[in-house]
């Protein structure tokens, strides 16, 4: 059981880490624009180019405009994100800690430090930087969420269901507590609720396959095979 629910978090996670499936994220107090004028323009399009899947002219802008000293906290977290893109989790974490501190009130970094974590399997550093989500922003659903997958990566099935539960009371459309309470149904045999959750998640995102698979195998399960 234990393998069962690290797997189903991990798929959770991965499919929370892709671009056009997270949550709704607020960036509470988000950094204001640069004061310098020009280091603005140049922050917009490393942005720019990072959204249009141009990684290695974004990586030279950006190199460029941190060399000339620019350490505002947008740049610091593209930074870290380029450094995630290329696959190397560890080099972001300073990064991600460091936009993190220069914007203290702005959750998006520690959330991406917090599933930087989860991927490096440092459970207790995760969990302590989502307890710091939740400080942030109590009224959403990431803080739980990030500790339900900690939970879960963990083992403690019942604890991942309560945290999980809670961030959907939260925002009952928050794709990633979504899917990972889909798949913690799925572990409890609880087939009516995972079905459920499973449909909510198919109607925001209706090219997922892989719920739609697990759909198709509920339906064959319940004789519906018209569905």
């Amino acid at each position: 059981m234990r393998t069962t629910i690290i797997v189903f978090a991990l798929l959770a996670l991965a499919a929370c880490g892709q671009p056009g499936r997270r949550g709704p994220l607020q960036p509470l107090f988000a950094p204001s624009a640069p004061a310098d004028t020009g280091e603005a323009r140049r922050l917009d399009e490393v942005g720019r180019l990072w959204r249009d899947g141009l990684y290695d002219r974004a990586r030279v802008e950006l190199d460029a405009l941190l060399a000339a000293g620019c350490s505002h906290p947008e740049a610091l977290l593209l930074k870290a994100r380029l450094l995630l893109q290329a696959g190397d989790n560890e080099a972001a974490l300073p990064w991600l800690d460091r936009a993190a501190g220069a914007s203290p009130l702005w959750a998006e970094p520690r959330i991406l430090l917090a599933e930087t974590y989860l991927t490096l399997e440092r459970w207790g550093a995760a969990e302590s930087v989502f307890a710091d989500v939740e400080r942030i922003a109590p009224q959403g659903p990431w803080g739980p969420y990030g500790m339900a997958a900690v939970a879960a990566r963990r083992g403690d099935q019942a604890r991942a269901i309560e945290l999980c539960d809670r961030a959907l009371e939260r925002d009952p459309d928050h794709l990633p507590a979504v899917a990972l309470r889909a798949r913690l149904a799925r572990a409890t045999g609880d087939a009516a609720r995972e079905e459920a959750l499973l449909g909510r998640l198919v109607e925001q995102q209706p090219l997922e396959a892989e719920a739609w698979a697990r759909l198709a195998a509920l339906a064959d399960a319940g004789n519906r095979r018209e569905d």
